[in-house]
C-alpha cells in the first residue's frame, strides 16, 4: 500500500493499526489519537530516513519543505481514514476499509451489528452476547485468537440465532440483493455508512455531525453503522412526535390486511366524515407492501381510494422495491409479475399510469396516478382485453418455477381469487359485463378435448415480462376448472360480482364452508425453511390416486421443476408439466388456501357441492415455486372438519 511503501516503521505502523482498530468502541479517543499522531509529523526531524526519501522522491521535483510535511500528513492521514483495519493475516488484501467489522458483519448476517450496550435488554441478551464475542474474535489484542475461523464461528452461531428468533426484513441495502444488480451503476459496498448518510442526511447535517468541516470524506468510519441508523431513526420519530404534538398529524391505525382496507374505508365513509377522517387520499405510500401481495392486489384494492386530482398536483400511490430488487432487469419485468402487462399497457387496460420519467425498480418511489387519456384515446379492443385476462389467469394457476433455496426470488401471489377480483375491477371500470362472463365460459370450458385458444403466452421463466405469440396457442386448462369453479360460486353467494354473470355461465352457486386440515409429519417444510419463505406458494392436488412421483426425491431437495422437461434430472415427474398436458386425469389444483406453518394447519373455502363430490379424493400440499407434492402421510378431503 501507499502507507508501506512511505518507509514508516513496524512499530508506527502497529500505533495506526491499533488506534483504528479501538475506533469502533472508542470513536473521540481515536480521532484525537489520529490528530496527535498527524500534528507529530509537523517536525521533519522525527521522520524516518526511508520516509523523507520517499515523501521527496513522490512529491513534486524542488517541493519545498512545507510541501513535503503536507505530503507526509497527507499519506498518513490517507491510510488511517481511507485504508483503515488492522492487518487480516490471513488475507493481506483485506486490509481495505472494506473489511472493517462492520462490513464483514453485513455481509454475513445481513443485518447491523449491535452494540455491547444491548446487554442491559433482557430481550436482546443473547443478541448482545454474541456481539460481545463477535467484537472479541475481531480484535487482534485478544489472546488466543489463532485463525479467522473462530469469527466465523461465531457468526454462524449469529446466522442461525436471527433465523429462528427475527422477522427479516429485507431491503435494498442486503448485500445479496446488490449482488444481483443489473443494468444500473454499481454501488461501492465497502462506504455503505457514507452511502446510508449520503441518501437519508441533509449536507449540513452530515458536516455537523461529522467533523463540522468541507473536509469530511472518510471520517463516517469513526461511526458504526448502527449509530447512524440509530441517529437517523431517534431522530424521525421526534420528528413525527412533535407533528402529533402540534396538532398536524393525524395517525390511523388500522389492524388486519391492507387489502381489506379499501372496502373498509368505502363502507364507513359516512361514519368517517363525522369522525373527521378521510375516505379518499391524495398520497398512499405503501412502502414495499406490493412485494408481499403483489402490485395488483394493491391496484384493484387500494387505488379506489385515490382523490380526484386537484388543479396542483395529481392523487398518487406510491410504492418501492425492497424485497428482491436485484434480480430485474427492468421495472416491466416487475409490473409484469402481477399484472401480466408493462406498465405503459396499465395506462390504456387498468387506467393507472406510472408517474416517473424512469422508472425504476432501484427508485426510491415509483408513483402511479388514474389517468382516463390512453383508453380514451386509443379504445381497448375485446381481442386485446381477452387476451391479457387469459395471460393473467395462466400466471395465476400457473406461475413460473423458482428456486426455494435462494433468499433472492421472485414472489408470485396472485390467485384464481385475485383474477376474479380483478375481473370485478374491470367491471367497475366500465368494461361490458358479456366480455367477462365470456372469457369466464372459456376458461370453465378449457378441456383435453377443447383447449383453450388464446395468443397469451405461459411464463416459464422468472421474471419474465408479459408475451404475447403471433400465433394462437391451445392449452388444456382443467386441472384448473373446479378451483375457478369453487371461486366463482364463492364470489356470487357474497354479492362480489353482478348476477348478470351467473346467467351467461351456469356456475351452480352452493353453499360455502370453511374448512381446516391438520397435515402431520410435513418435515420437509420445515428442513427447508419454509417457516419464513413465501406461504402464497402452498396449495393442495385433489386426485382419485395418490402419486409419489410427484414428491421430492429427499436426496435432491432443492431442485426446481422446469415446464420444458416431462421429468427432472433426477427421476421425479414434473407436476407442472402434466398439469397443462393432461389435465385434470392427473388432478385438481387449488391455490386459494391459507396455511400456518407453525401447526402444519391448511385451511380453505369450498362449496359443499364440490366438497361432497371429492370428498373421496386424496389431497396433497403442493408448493407452486419449486412445483411438487410435499412429502406427508396420505390423506383424503373428507378428514378436513368444518371451522365456520
Amino acid at each position: 500500500s501507499r502507507f508501506e511503501a512511505m518507509g514508516l516503521p513496524p512499530s508506527q505502523m502497529e500505533q495506526i493499526r491499533q488506534m483504528d482498530a479501538s475506533r469502533n468502541i472508542r470513536d473521540k479517543l481515536a480521532k484525537d489519537d489520529m490528530d496527535n499522531l498527524l500534528e507529530s509529523y509537523r517536525d521533519m526531524s522525527t521522520w524516518p530516513d526511508s520516509f523523507k526519501q520517499a515523501a521527496s522522491e513522490n512529491c513534486r521535483e524542488g517541493a519545498s519543505d512545507e510541501e513535503l510535511i503536507e505530503f507526509g500528513i497527507d499519506t498518513v492521514k490517507h491510510q488511517f481514514e481511507i485504508e483503515g483495519g488492522h492487518e487480516n493475516k490471513d488475507n493481506p488484501s483485506k486490509s481495505k476499509t472494506a473489511m472493517v467489522l462492520d462490513k464483514k458483519f453485513l455481509f454475513a448476517i445481513h443485518t447491523l451489528l449491535p452494540p455491547q450496550q444491548f446487554a442491559n435488554l433482557p430481550a436482546l441478551k443473547r443478541d448482545a452476547t454474541l456481539a460481545r464475542y463477535i467484537y472479541e474474535e475481531d480484535d487482534p489484542e485478544v489472546k488466543g485468537r489463532t485463525s479467522s475461523s473462530s469469527l466465523t464461528k461465531v457468526l454462524q452461531k449469529y446466522r442461525e440465532h436471527i433465523h429462528s428468533q427475527w422477522k427479516v426484513n429485507p431491503v435494498q441495502s442486503d448485500p445479496d440483493y446488490r449482488a444481483y444488480k443489473r443494468g444500473v451503476d454499481e454501488r461501492d459496498d465497502a462506504f455503505i455508512i457514507e452511502e446510508f448518510c449520503g441518501m437519508f442526511f441533509h449536507p449540513g447535517i452530515q458536516k455537523k455531525l461529522f467533523v463540522g468541516n468541507d473536509n469530511w470524506t472518510g471520517v463516517f468510519h469513526y461511526w458504526t453503522f448502527f449509530q447512524i441508523v440509530a441517529i437517523f431513526y431517534v431522530n424521525t420519530g421526534k420528528a413525527i412526535s412533535n407533528l402529533v404534538a402540534d396538532g398536524n398529524l393525524t395517525m390511523e391505525v388500522s389492524y388486519g390486511s391492507v387489502l381489506d382496507l379499501g372496502k373498509y374505508i368505502h363502507t364507513n365513509a359516512s361514519k368517517r366524515l363525522n369522525a373527521g377522517l378521510p375516505s379518499s387520499f391524495s398520497r398512499m405510500m405503501l412502502s414495499n407492501v406490493p412485494d408481499y401481495v403483489g402490485l395488483l392486489s394493491t391496484f384493484t384494492q387500494l387505488s379506489p381510494l385515490l382523490a380526484k386530482d386537484s388543479m396542483v398536483m395529481p392523487s398518487t400511490l406510491r410504492s418501492n422495491v425492497l424485497l428482491n430488487t436485484g434480480i430485474f432487469n427492468s421495472y416491466d419485468e416487475y409490473v409484469s409479475g402481477t399484472l401480466a402487462m408493462t406498465a405503459e399497457q396499465s395506462a390504456r387496460l387498468l387506467r393507472l399510469r406510472v408517474l416517473e420519467e424512469k422508472p425504476d425498480v432501484w427508485n426510491h418511489w415509483n408513483r402511479w396516478g388514474v389517468d382516463e387519456r390512453p383508453a380514451q384515446k386509443n379504445p381497448i379492443a375485446f381481442v386485446e382485453f381477452k387476451t391479457w385476462l387469459h395471460r393473467l389467469y395462466m400466471m395465476c394457476v400457473l406461475p413460473p418455477p423458482r428456486d426455494i433455496t435462494s433468499s433472492v426470488a421472485e414472489r408470485c401471489p396472485n390467485t384464481v381469487g385475485l383474477f376474479l377480483n380483478t375481473c370485478k375491477y374491470c367491471i367497475d371500470l366500465g368494461y361490458p359485463v358479456h366480455w367477462i362472463t365470456t372469457i369466464l365460459d372459456q376458461l370453465l370450458s378449457s378441456s383435453y378435448s377443447n383447449p383453450l385458444t388464446t395468443k397469451a403466452l405461459i411464463a416459464n421463466q422468472s421474471p419474465s415480462t408479459a408475451m404475447v405469440s403471433k400465433k394462437p396457442k391451445r392449452y388444456n386448462l382443467s386441472a384448473f376448472r373446479l378451483e375457478l369453479e369453487n371461486q366463482l360460486s364463492l364470489f356470487m353467494q357474497n354479492g362480489l360480482l353482478p348476477d348478470t354473470i351467473l346467467s351467461m355461465t351456469n356456475v351452480p352457486v352452493a353453499s360455502e364452508k370453511m374448512y381446516h386440515l391438520k397435515i402431520k409429519e410435513m418435515e420437509y417444510l420445515a428442513r427447508t425453511g419454509m417457516k419464513v419463505q413465501n406461504l402464497f406458494n402452498i396449495g393442495f392436488l385433489l386426485q382419485k390416486e395418490t402419486d409419489d412421483g410427484y414428491k421430492k426425491k429427499e436426496e435432491n431437495p432443492f431442485l426446481a421443476m422446469m415446464i420444458d422437461a416431462p421429468t427432472s434430472q433426477h427421476g421425479s415427474k414434473s407436476l407442472r408439466y402434466d398439469l397443462l398436458r393432461q389435465g385434470n386425469r392427473v388432478g385438481h389444483l387449488f391455490s386459494c388456501a391459507g396455511y400456518n406453518a407453525v401447526t402444519n394447519v391448511i385451511s380453505f373455502c369450498m362449496c359443499e357441492a364440490i366438497f361432497e363430490e371429492y370428498r373421496d379424493y386424496f389431497l396433497s400440499i403442493v408448493t407452486t415455486d419449486s412445483w411438487h407434492c410435499v412429502n406427508h402421510p396420505a390423506i383424503r378431503l373428507c378428514e378436513a372438519s368444518i371451522i365456520a
